[in-house]
């Protein structure tokens, strides 16, 4: 199946209870780079937030969040858990990521994404870069986790979309600069390694004074 925002293919998914990407904690490739950034607070945002594994750890640390999800199913199911948490500094909606985020422009600090950027096609991702850098202050951060294609696959093997460290760069440099980029593994439910991925840190353009320091 030919990867694709799209609502309706997406929300299927979820009725059937085929998303392997939500493990109910959050990613500890994303949380370490967080971590090395030491960004305080702020509003983020959650892109492609399924049931909102990331989006409650963020809330927890103290960001003001907002987790995107094109399919209804999963950001109902999201609001339903922060309101059983009593995590009111969260929120969801069911939205696309290559139309403008339903959020003030230029009032988001920090961008999660865990398998929503290479879930898109080819023509879609620089729609996305721009969308995600107009809601961004300058020198906001989006970090970013996408299956990696130098890792071999038969094609019947399930797994991420795999792109090439092109396919990150080309489409979002126009916007964001690319402060680091490294191969790393996705963490199965289980917390052990999975699929070969990448982890990129990249930086909305029009920051001024010092650079951050990675």
């Amino acid at each position: 199946m030919a990867q694709t925002d799209d609502a309706q293919t997406w929300d299927q998914r979820y009725q059937d209870g085929n998303h392997p990407w939500n493990a109910g904690r959050p990613e500890p490739q994303l949380t370490e780079l967080i971590g090395d950034l030491d960004i305080g607070s702020g509003m983020a945002v959650d892109l492609g937030c399924g049931y909102g594994d990331n989006a409650f750890w963020l809330g927890r640390e103290g960001f003001n969040v907002l987790g995107v999800d094109i399919a209804p199913t999963a950001a109902g199911r999201a609001r339903q858990l922060a309101a059983e948490a009593g995590l009111v500094n969260v929120h969801f909606i069911a939205a696309s990521i290559v139309e403008p985020l339903p959020v003030p422009a230029e009032t988001v600090a920090l961008a999660l994404d865990r398998g929503c950027y290479h879930s898109l096609t080819a023509s879609q991702r620089p729609l996305m870069a721009r969308c995600v850098a107009e809601a961004m202050k300058p020198g906001g951060w989006w970090l970013l986790l996408c299956g990696n294609i130098d890792q071999p696959r038969s094609v019947e093997e399930q797994g991420p979309p795999q792109l090439s460290a092109r396919d990150i760069i080309e489409p979002t440099e126009p916007v964001f600069e690319l402060h680091r980029l490294e191969r790393t593994r996705f963490s199965g439910n289980d917390g052990r390694p999975t699929h070969l991925a990448w982890r990129a840190i990249l930086r909305r353009r029009g920051h001024r004074g010092e650079s951050h320091s990675l």
